[in-house]
């Protein structure tokens, strides 16, 4: 399945557009496309989702079409102060 999420006056780029598809048999997100404005007739970057692992009782995507070194961590819960203070 395929979907295309935009937004309309929210954040600090609400011109943006993504293209999300999503495995039938899983639910999972498979591939994402961004474009930097809504009526780009092509993404900037279309990149795969994949090696999903369950991380405390989230499930993330390890593998986002790009190299990166993912240092994930996940909390049941954390102190207030953090929140604020940062």
């Amino acid at each position: 399945h395929k979907i295309v999420v935009t937004f309309e006056k929210v954040g600090l780029t609400p011109q943006n557009k993504y293209d999300v598809w999503i495995a039938k048999d899983s639910g999972l997100v498979e591939e994402w496309a961004f474009y930097g404005n809504v009526d780009d007739p092509a993404p900037r970057f279309r990149l795969p989702w994949a090696e999903w692992k369950t991380f405390g009782k989230i499930r993330l995507a390890t593998k986002r079409g790009r190299d990166q070194d993912w240092n994930i961590a996940v909390f049941d819960s954390l102190p207030r102060t953090l929140f604020e203070n940062p």
